[in-house]
């Protein structure tokens, strides 16, 4: 019950009701997906901090793919390192199972200067998507020792589509702003 109030609370948060996409001005959808994209940095970092509890990860992850497009079953998350030249892409499930597993004793994951939000570009099936860029520190320690560190520009890609919710027994057309593939531009 709990978990359903606060899915509740985030989606009537990030919705526009009875608005036309045309009213939608491009601050309310940068304000929407730029908070869908901090609670996702929270979400990364209460998953991958190896004192949480199993139950609570579990709750996090939940939480997490709900701010996707599809519940994240067809974005992906690429990551990077310092270490390698390659990017890697995870399916965003995947991504965030595997943020438990790091061999790191600690893991800090900080996400800052979320901005720079692209235009809306209408897609055949009636969504629209755009784009945000964040900013990645992730630190791994090793029994206290800072043991790897690097920074990563990101963008993120948003969708923007219609949905139905249901209030007081009447059904009601809202856009909502979800989040898709998350892309590497850059690790130093």
């Amino acid at each position: 019950m709990k978990n359903l109030f606060i899915l509740f609370a985030l989606l009537c948060s990030t919705a526009v009701f009875g608005q036309e996409l045309e009213k939608l001005s491009r601050q309310e959808f940068a304000d929407r997906a730029i908070e869908k994209a901090k609670d996702l940095g929270s979400y990364i970092s209460t998953i991958s901090n190896k004192s949480t509890s199993r139950e609570d990860a579990t709750d996090a992850i939940k939480l997490a793919l709900d701010l996707f497009y599809k519940d994240g079953t067809e974005s992906y998350m690429q990551v990077s390192s310092t270490n390698r030249s390659d990017v890697k892409s995870y399916l965003i499930p995947d991504y965030l199972r595997r943020l438990k597993l790091m061999k790191y004793s600690k893991v800090e994951i900080q996400w800052y200067d979320v901005s720079e939000t692209t235009e809306l570009i209408k897609q055949p099936d009636g969504t629209y998507t755009g784009s945000i860029t964040i900013y990645q520190k992730f630190k791994g320690y090793q029994e206290g020792v800072l043991v790897y560190e690097d920074i990563t520009k990101k963008t993120i890609n948003v969708v923007l589509e219609q949905i139905d919710i249901n209030s007081g027994g009447k059904t009601e057309k809202v856009w909502s702003v979800f989040l898709n593939d998350i892309g590497v531009e850059q690790t130093w």
